[in-house]
C-alpha cells in the first residue's frame, strides 16, 4: 500500500507540473495554432557557408555542402574552465594538442547536414575533469536530428575528428532548432527541436535514449516465491512497433505476450512529450492496453508515468501501477536490489551501516521488515530504493513505525513523517 501511495503522490506532483506548462494529450494539442519555431542563436552566413555559435562564442559550427566542422575559442574555454590545468591533471602536458580546430564532424550514417545549434544545457551532460561539456544538435536533410557533446579534446588526435553520438529517437520530421529557456521547471536553457507541425521536443528528454532501440527494457513487478523475479519486458523498434512480455526473469517462463504500436508526440507549449501505446494480446488476439504516458530519463532508467488509459500492470486490488521505472538490460543497475538480494544480506548491510538500528532490534525488541516495495526518490537523486520498515510484528499485521530506503548504490535514507520528506543518513563509519 505504501508503495502505491508514494508512487501516486509522485505522479500527482508530476501531472500538476505538467498541467501548469501545457502538458495536454496529443488530441487536445492538435486544436491549437502552430507557433513559429524559434531560430538557433547567432546565425552567420558567409561565403556560402552557414555558421552557428553558442551565445557566448565558445564553439562555432560551420556548415557547407552538407558537411560540418567545428572550431573552439580556446582563450574563452581556458578562462572559464581552467582548461590547461585540467588536461595537465589528465596527464597531457603537451598543450599543443589542445588546438581549437577546425575539427571535422563525422555524422552517423553519413547523412547530409543543413543546420546546427550549440549550447550549454544544465543537467544534460556531465563534465570532463571539471571542464563543462557543450551540447550540439544537427538538423539533417532527411528530417532527423543528430546529437553530440564536446570539449576541445578530439578523441582522434591524428584526424582531429569528432563523431556524433547518434540520431535522436522518435523525431522524424524536424524543421528547425532552437536554444532557449524551458517552459517548465526552473527555466533553464535547453535545446529544442521543432517539427513541421510546430511541435517541440526538449533534447534533454531524448539524448539519453540514443540506445533505446538496442536493448530490452525491464520493469520489476516483484519477487516470486521461488527466488525469481516477475517482470515486464518492453522492446521498442524504430518503425513504431513494440513488443511486451510478462515473464519470470531468471527462468524465462512467459505468462503473457503482446504486440502493437507506439507513437511519441511533442508539445506546442514546450512541455513533456507524450508516448501513446497500443498493445494486442498475441494469445487471445484482442486489444489489451491502450494508454498514454509521460516519460523521463535518469542514468540507466527510462521511466513511464501513466497519464491516461490502461496501465501495463495492476496490483492485487485492480489498481493500475502509475510509475514504471524501466531498466536497460545492459545496465549493471537493472536488478533493482544490486548485491542486496535476500533479507539476510539487507539486514547485515543495514546493521553495519547503522549499528544503532541493530541494537534496537537485538536488545530492545523492535522488529524489522524487509519488503519488496520500491520508493521513488529520484527527486533527491537516489533513484528507486528498496523499502525497509522498523516496528512491531503483530499476528494480524506489521505495524510500521519507522521507514528506511536503500538505494542501488547502497546509501540509506530515512523518512520524516512530520515533514513528509526523505533524508540521507550518514553511515556510522563516516561520522568520525
Amino acid at each position: 500500500m505504501i508503495k502505491r501511495r508514494i508512487l501516486s503522490l509522485v505522479l500527482a506532483l508530476c501531472l500538476v507540473c505538467l498541467a501548469g506548462c501545457g502538458g495536454e494529450t496529443p488530441a487536445a494539442e492538435a486544436a491549437k495554432p502552430t507557433p513559429p519555431a524559434q531560430p538557433p542563436a547567432s546565425p552567420v552566413q558567409t561565403d556560402g557557408a552557414l555558421i552557428r555559435s553558442d551565445a557566448d562564442g565558445f564553439v562555432s559550427v560551420r556548415i557547407e555542402d552538407g558537411r560540418a566542422e567545428l572550431t573552439f575559442d580556446l582563450e574563452k574555454w581556458g578562462s572559464l574552465c581552467g582548461m590547461y590545468n585540467v588536461y595537465e591533471e589528465a596527464g597531457y602536458k603537451d598543450t599543443d594538442r589542445m588546438y581549437g580546430g577546425p575539427h571535422q564532424i563525422e555524422f552517423y550514417l553519413d547523412s547530409s547536414c543543413i543546420d546546427a545549434c550549440p549550447g550549454f544545457v544544465p543537467g544534460l551532460e556531465s563534465d570532463f575533469l571539471g571542464l563543462n561539456l557543450i551540447s550540439i544538435i544537427y538538423l539533417m536533410e532527411d528530417g532527423s536530428v543528430q546529437y553530440m557533446s564536446v570539449v576541445p579534446y578530439p578523441w582522434d588526435f591524428e584526424a582531429a575528428t569528432y563523431y556524433t553520438h547518434g540520431i535522436l529517437p522518435w523525431i522524424n520530421d524536424a524543421a528547425s532548432l532552437s536554444f532557449e529557456p524551458e517552459n517548465e521547471g526552473y527555466g533553464d536553457m535547453t535545446l529544442y527541436v521543432w517539427d513541421k507541425n510546430g511541435l517541440s521536443y526538449d533534447v534533454r528528454d531524448f539524448a539519453p535514449l540514443l540506445s533505446v532501440f538496442d536493448c530490452e527494457w525491464i520493469y520489476d513487478i516483484g519477487q516470486t516465491g521461488d527466488d525469481d523475479m516477475e517482470c515486464i519486458v518492453l522492446r521498442f523498434f524504430d518503425d513504431g512497433s513494440i513488443l511486451m512480455t510478462k515473464k519470470q526473469y531468471y527462468k524465462g517462463d512467459i505468462f503473457a505476450s503482446y504486440a502493437g504500436q507506439y507513437m511519441v508526440t511533442g508539445s506546442f507549449a514546450g512541455g513533456k512529450p507524450v508516448m501513446t501505446i497500443e498493445l494486442y494480446d498475441e494469445w487471445e488476439n484482442q486489444l489489451a492496453y491502450q494508454s498514454e504516458y509521460y516519460f523521463t530519463v535518469d542514468d540507466d532508467t527510462f521511466t513511464l508515468y501513466l497519464a491516461e488509459g490502461d496501465g501495463l500492470h495492476s496490483f492485487e486490488d485492480g489498481t493500475p501501477a502509475v510509475v514504471y521505472p524501466l531498466w536497460a538490460d545492459w545496465s549493471i543497475m537493472y536488478e533493482p536490489y544490486g548485491d542486496l538480494e535476500d533479507e539476510g544480506s539487507v539486514l547485515d548491510f543495514l546493521f553495519t551501516y547503522m549499528p544503532s538500528l541493530g541494537l534496537r532490534v537485538h536488545d530492545y525488541g523492535f522488529d524489522i521488515l524487509v519488503t519488496d516495495e520500491l520508493v521513488d526518490l529520484t527527486d533527491i537523486d537516489a533513484g528507486f530504493c528498496r523499502l525497509v520498515a522498523l516496528g512491531t510484528d503483530h499476528p494480524e499485521r506489521f505495524v510500521r513505525e519507522e521507514l528506511y530506503a536503500i538505494s542501488n548504490d547502497e546509501k540509506v535514507y530515512g523518512y520524516d513523517a512530520v515533514a513528509d520528506l526523505w533524508w540521507y543518513i550518514v553511515p556510522d563509519w563516516d561520522i568520525n
